[in-house]
């Protein structure tokens, strides 16, 4: 191949981007009868930003009860609740990729996609000469492989909260 034809935003584009989404809905309801009124919603987040394996989902729910059994007397009760997981690739790497080792960015020309078709070694931080030396003395793989490191480590935040109250008013 010549090496004018080859450019690593193309992989990048391909299998590390993707197109940023954000869907949402919520629904509220109410009724209110004499001695006892209710209200409540649901909602529903989900997201993903502009990198594979990186979204967020969010749940929200509340809930609201006033009763008023005799003329002087009101109780409230409410709960309301929320929960969200989001993921993260934490080795990720946006354009242009950084190679560390005292130099700047990548070459353009790099391939990311081996001739295999799966995630190629790109040089960074290590000479590979260097890595593959130690790769034939039996030691772990130290090369950098940028697509397959977006799902290899990840940050995953789960959170949940619950908050409920009760108010009891008495008039004199």
């Amino acid at each position: 191949k010549e090496l004018s034809k080859i450019d690593y935003r193309e992989s990048m584009l391909n299998h590390y981007y993707q197109n940023p989404s954000a869907f949402q809905q919520y629904l509220s309801f109410g009724r209110q009868k004499d001695k006892i009124g209710f209200r409540g919603s649901v909602g529903i987040d989900r997201s993903r930003s502009n990198v594979r394996s990186s979204n967020s989902a969010r749940t929200t729910f509340s809930q609201f009860i006033s009763y008023k059994p005799i003329e002087k007397l009101k109780i409230d009760l409410s709960v309301d609740h929320s929960s969200s997981n989001s993921t993260l690739p934490l080795g990720a790497n946006d354009y242009p990729i950084s190679i560390g080792g005292g130099r700047g960015n990548l070459y353009p020309y790099a391939e990311l996609i081996g001739k295999d078709g799966g995630a190629a070694s790109i040089p960074r931080t290590y000479n590979p000469y260097y890595l593959s030396q130690l790769n034939d003395k039996g030691l772990m793989d130290w090369g950098y492989r940028p697509l397959e490191e977006i799902a290899m480590s990840q940050s995953i935040n789960k959170m949940g909260l619950t908050n409920g109250s009760v108010n009891v008013q008495y008039s004199v």
